[in-house]
Parts: structure tokens; C-alpha cells; sequence
């Protein structure tokens, strides 16, 4: 079904959750597993790269990196086209703050502008450091 997979990770939380999600999808398939992070600092982003690639290990799959920077949704879209990617994943909250006003919804400029699937991986509940779901009852 998805032969090549690429997941976009900043190494917040949420990102890693989508990493896991990918992982995990990839594992299942036997789909090749492309990791992508945009980083201004090249040793952020290598690090960042790294902990993804232990992640994903840890579901018995291994991953291709690719390191660049400018604009995370361009960045990740362009990624797609490149590696030929049959499903893009990424974590269904974007940037925050003045940067998030600044270039908009991450989550939202990959899914209107990839050239494949894209799943939003339900994150940002997930990824609350009490392990509870922030979201308030109706």
C-alpha cells in the first residue's frame, strides 16, 4: 500500500509521536522510512535526526535522514516529491507562537500541498507530559 513513508520531526512530542506512528506504519508494511527535519543549526537538526532514527529502530526498521532548512511545510512537501513518497506523516500540531503566525499551520500547508497521502497523526493529546488528554469534556 505505502511503499515509501516520509515523517517531518522537529523532536518536540508531538513530532515524536508522529515518528512512532511512521515507525510503527512501516513496520507493519515493510514500507522504506524517510525521516526529515528542518533546523536552522545543523546539530540540532542531526541530533534530532538521530533520536528519530533510535525511535525507529526500536520498531525494527531503518530510516534514511535528511537534513535541511527554510520553511518546515515546503521543506517537507519538496522531501515528498524527491524521495517519491507514497504517504507523508506528520503530528497534527504545528509551530507555535509568532513563528506559527508568521508561516501558518504546518499540518495544514503538507496537507493541502503534498503530492501523495498525508496522515495527521493525532499528537498533541497524546504527547501532554502527564500522559492525560488536555482536551476539556463537552
Amino acid at each position: 500500500m505505502y511503499r515509501t513513508i516520509l515523517v517531518g520531526t522537529d523532536g518536540s512530542p508531538t513530532a515524536t509521536e508522529a515518528v512512532d506512528a511512521a515507525a510503527r506504519l512501516a513496520a507493519s508494511l515493510g514500507s522504506q522510512l524517510h525521516v526529515l527535519s528542518v533546523a536552522d543549526d545543523a546539530d540540532i537538526g542531526r541530533r534530532i535526526l538521530a533520536e528519530a532514527d533510535a525511535r525507529a529502530r526500536g520498531f525494527d526498521v531503518v530510516c534514511s535522514a535528511h537534513l535541511t532548512s527554510g520553511h518546515p511545510g515546503r521543506a517537507i512537501v519538496e522531501c515528498a516529491t524527491t524521495v517519491g513518497a507514497d504517504l507523508v506523516v506528520v503530528g497534527d500540531k504545528g509551530m507555535h507562537g509568532v513563528n506559527r503566525l508568521l508561516t501558518g499551520s504546518v499540518p495544514n500547508f503538507v496537507a493541502h500541498n503534498a503530492p501523495c497521502s498525508v496522515l495527521l497523526v493525532d499528537s498533541t493529546r497524546r504527547a501532554e507530559p502527564d500522559g492525560h488528554d488536555s482536551t476539556p469534556a463537552a
